[in-house]
């Protein structure tokens, strides 16, 4: 039940395979007709198949799999026709930049992209109406009121396409409540399973136990009993910081370690090392007009706190006048800071200025992938005021990283405690398909999104 929306991205996937085909093969019948439908599908099923595997790869990058992003009709049709037109333009260039195979699609590309774009949007709307459809939904009753069920359900309430609804809501203790009554009206309102939050029973020892015996005779019912922060992590793709312990936190991180270190080591050389080819020629243009606009100096280093706790210097091109810290250390308000340079407003949104990390993973104090490093002078006071914000510093920091590809730019406690949840979420989760996602949907964000 927990994986409704990964259910509901396969389905979407498979639904896209299916109009690609679809499309191709009346685009053939429509240009050949039904004699020569056979000869041109051998001609053409290679090299679109290639594009096809291309657009499914767009289309993930631009969120097509992803329910939380369709919360209004405006939203799906922004993500479909950015996703549909990205994949248009990189078809045509495909075909006519690579002319191995032999064909050079214009009109039929041309016709394909009409089919399949009517196709698909209808498809995925109805589907979409499907998805969050009373009968397509699991009900769920709701146990307490604290802040993480609070927010859990606003988000269900506002993104039904997650596939949850919430039937029966018991804002107060369960534990008086008649266990056959409440058998009853769970029965009648047909309700799937029951989310408890992990404390709700610990009140007190009277209270625990009166809860702990009706949520055994709810299980022995054949009603599903489910914790609160596995729907949470689930639904949201975070973690929420008020339902877990340090215990938990570290038997998650810890599973597993080496071997993706290992792993995400020689991701990082190997991406290194392609992005440095690319970038060099950049850097032979772009130095000698910083140092023309901003003059000296080019490049700016900053302490931030690493793996372990351990400090070390990023390196970035210098996008602030040169006495931008004057007062001392101060949070960035993101392209509004007054103290960034014409030239380094440009720099920060196309990222360019961060160019110069590749120097950090390379000495290996950086990770393409990972929690963003914290200057030291804000780490002490995000301790203090944010609970478990030191288990960041478990694995090695990154450029970039699930909270920064799904929070905005942080300047405070608050967006500190949001992207901490985002980042435990990587630390329990991460695995090379993951790092790839994130990297993928970094690129996108390079050219839709400022920094």
């Amino acid at each position: 039940m927990l994986n409704r929306s990964k259910a509901r991205a396969i389905i979407l996937f498979l639904s896209d395979i299916a109009a690609l085909y679809f499309s191709l093969f009346l685009t053939l019948v429509l240009r050949y007709g039904w004699p020569k439908l056979v000869e041109q599908w051998i001609l053409h099923l290679r090299p679109f198949s290639i594009v096809f595997a291309l657009w499914l790869l767009i289309f993930y990058i631009n969120g097509l799999y992803d329910p939380k992003k369709f919360k209004t009709a405006n939203e799906f049709k922004s993500f479909f026709y950015t996703g549909l037109f990205t994949s248009a333009f990189l078809a045509a260039v495909f075909f006519y930049l690579i002319p191995y195979f032999g064909i050079t699609p214009k009109t039929n590309l041309f016709i394909l992209i009409i089919i399949f774009g009517l196709i698909d949007y209808w498809a995925r709307k109805l589907l979409n109406q499907l998805f969050i459809s009373k009968g397509f939904q699991t009900k769920l009753m709701l146990v307490g009121a604290d802040k993480t069920t609070k927010e859990l359900a606003e988000a269900l309430g506002k993104i039904p396409q997650l596939g949850y609804q919430i039937t029966l809501w018991l804002k107060e203790e369960p534990a008086d409540k008649n266990p056959e009554q409440l058998k009853k009206i769970i029965k009648e309102k047909e309700i799937d399973a029951i989310i408890l939050p992990a404390g709700f029973s610990a009140k007190d020892g009277k209270s625990s136990a009166k809860n702990s015996k009706l949520i055994y005779q709810l299980a022995t019912a054949g009603i599903a009993v489910i914790n609160l922060r596995g729907l949470y992590e689930s639904a949201l793709q975070k973690i929420p910081l008020a339902e877990i312990e340090e215990n938990w936190i570290m038997e998650k991180v810890e599973s597993g370690q080496k071997f993706i270190d290992i792993f995400k080591r020689i991701e990082d050389l190997a991406i290194a090392a392609a992005a440095l080819v690319i970038i060099l020629p950049v850097f032979a243009f772009l130095l000698p007009m910083m140092a023309l606009i901003s003059g000296f100096p080019l490049f700016y280093k900053q302490k931030r706190m690493g793996k372990n706790e351990k400090e070390f210097f990023i390196y970035k091109l210098r996008t602030m006048l040169l006495d931008a810290e004057a007062k001392g250390p101060q949070w960035s308000s993101g392209e509004n800071d007054e103290r960034i340079t014409p030239l380094g407003n440009f720099l920060r949104k196309t990222h360019l200025d961060e160019i110069p990390q590749l120097y950090n993973i390379l000495k290996g104090e950086l990770s393409f992938v990972g929690p963003r490093p914290e200057r030291p002078e804000f780490v002490k006071p995000l301790k203090e005021q944010v609970p478990f914000y030191e288990m960041r510093h478990l694995i090695k920091p990154g450029i970039t990283g699930w909270a920064q590809i799904n929070y905005r730019y942080g300047s405070s406690v608050e967006d500190a405690y949001e992207k901490l949840q985002y980042d435990l979420y990587y630390l329990k989760n991460r695995s090379l398909f993951l790092d790839i996602a994130i990297i993928l949907k970094t690129i996108k964000s390079l050219f839709v999104n400022p920094k």
